[in-house]
């Protein structure tokens, strides 16, 4: 699916999975419509199942927002405890979209839990109570946290996923990797099968030597803090440090800092090698971008970027973290952190020119995709070493990507994009009438019925938007039927005498009982 599409469904307020492999525009497209929501003065929230990820994109954890924080094993009445809270009340009623991004690492009970949350706080049984979900991620990416070995927890295993049953937007456009044989080592990965070429190619990185000051990228903590400060030491002069200035709630502070890239305490050198943390608004730099430090004479660091060699002076950078329009939580801290080494965790979001990436010590599947999917080329790729878990993802993820891709694109190739009749001239919509609630919940329940009958997805009957359409339009004859775009001949002719009969029987009816 090409990006305009997925976005014309996202503004027609379906609820969907936005996905495809790295590099295929996920991010860029989500900024694209929270501009868009912004515009239209639509009230949404940014969320992401981890600090990282939710400080990437200016949100907060999905478990911070719900209230649910880091508990796993909370009651129905647990819940219903936090659906009553004054604050979670009126933020789940404010809002008209939630966005929860990195969803292969959110786990299937979350995911329940903030269903659940939903529906109590907005007194709807609708899935999530309504609210338009955007669920955003790539499944063959690092997996949800489990103490517990075996099944893996995933989101789409969930009630609230299978109830929700999003549209299914499967980016398949590439901007990150060149056609060469890194994005093709990467597609036959998500396949399941490599090549022998594809092997040849990927052994033959193994114990290349990378050109000085390349980031490493390890697989534990212990080995990045041991690089990079065994880096900073061999360096001879004078230690400079910041400390990182934090305000507000404890607890959020706390979640906000974790999930920053920066270090509370950075410490540089002149020569330190250091990566930014954050995109620059005004498009210095972005985050993954190297850089050199040049001088710290000065109250603030001086840099030089290695794409391009610039000297740029690095200000101070402030995060915050906003919750029903108040803020609860900020820090301040250059948007800097020593970059020879950084684990692979972190550097997920991350597009880097180069990587000397140790495969060797990758514990789970998807960690050695991660890793190679953040570089553009194969040129930029120095392995350190391979275990037999690097090119490992999960298996389970096979059948549930070739799943979606189907799915994904019999949605295409059935839905018609755009308010128009047949023939072509755009017309706008009638406004909701006195039916409109009704006839909507009517045409609700029929696709669910004829979905559980023909044991298919609700949205390929109807979809949410022709919902709405036809809500709206009220059309009284099959013949009217046939004019809304994106019904088209067979399905009218499949369903058109049942959506005509119960569009007619609402509207026949008294408008009192639908205000009374």
């Amino acid at each position: 699916m090409l990006q305009e599409e997925a976005f014309t469904r996202l503004i027609h307020r379906d609820s969907v999975f936005l996905t495809g492999a790295p590099g295929s525009g996920k991010s860029f497209l989500l900024r694209r419509f929270t501009n868009h929501l912004k515009v239209e003065e639509t009230p949404y929230s940014v969320t992401a199942s981890t600090g990282i990820a939710a400080t990437a994109i200016g949100g907060v954890t999905l478990a911070s927002f719900a209230g649910i924080g880091i508990s796993d094993s909370l009651s129905r009445r647990d819940l219903d405890q936090i659906a009553a809270r004054e604050s979670i009340l009126r933020r789940f009623n404010n809002i008209e979209v939630l966005i929860i991004d990195e969803v292969s690492m959110l786990s299937s009970q979350t995911l329940d839990f903030v269903d659940h949350i939903a529906k109590a706080t907005r007194g709807e049984d609708l899935p999530f109570g309504g609210i338009q979900m955007v669920l955003v991620g790539d499944m063959f990416q690092l997996p949800p946290v489990t103490k517990e070995r075996g099944d893996v927890p995933f989101a789409f295993k969930s009630a609230a996923w299978r109830d929700l049953d999003p549209i299914i937007c499967y980016l398949d456009e590439q901007h990150r990797q060149d056609e060469g044989p890194l994005s093709r080592l990467l597609i036959e990965m998500r396949s399941g099968e490599l090549t022998t070429q594809a092997q040849a190619a990927i052994t033959e990185r193994v114990s290349l030597a990378p050109p000085p000051d390349t980031p490493a990228l390890y697989a534990h903590n212990v080995d990045v803090d041991a690089e990079n400060l065994s880096r900073l030491n061999a360096i001879k002069g004078k230690s400079w440090k910041s400390t990182m200035k934090t305000s507000g709630e404890a607890n959020q502070v706390a979640s906000l800092t974790k999930g920053l890239l920066s270090p509370e305490i950075l410490e540089l050198k002149v020569g330190a090698k250091v990566m930014f943390t954050v995109n620059d608004p005004g498009r210095q730099f972005v985050n993954g971008s190297l850089a050199t430090v040049v001088s710290l004479d000065d109250e603030n660091p001086v840099v030089k970027i290695d794409l391009d060699g610039r000297t740029l002076t690095v200000n101070k950078f402030s995060w915050v973290v906003e919750v029903d329009g108040s803020v609860v939580a900020t820090a301040q801290q250059y948007p800097l952190r020593l970059a020879w080494a950084m684990t692979i965790h972190k550097s997920q979001g991350m597009t880097l020119d180069r990587a000397h990436i140790d495969l060797a010590r990758t514990f789970t599947p998807g960690m050695g995709y991660v890793a190679l999917s953040r570089l553009r080329s194969i040129d930029g790729l120095y392995l350190k070493g391979l275990n037999k878990m690097a090119l490992r993802l999960h298996d389970e993820i096979f059948e549930f990507d070739s799943s979606i891709r189907r799915r994904s694109k019999v949605q295409q190739e059935n839905y018609v994009f755009g308010d128009t009749f047949d023939d072509g001239a755009a017309i706008e919509l009638p406004h909701p009438g006195p039916h409109y609630s009704a006839v909507k919940e009517v045409l609700s329940d029929l696709r669910r019925d004829i979905a559980r009958r023909e044991d298919t997805p609700p949205n390929l009957i109807l979809s949410d938007h022709l919902v709405d359409a036809l809500s709206r339009a009220l059309p009284t004859s099959t013949n009217d039927l046939t004019k809304i775009k994106g019904i088209g001949g067979r399905r009218a002719a499949k369903y058109g005498d049942m959506i005509v009969a119960s569009i007619s029987a609402e509207v026949e009816r008294p408008v009192q009982d639908f205000l009374f």
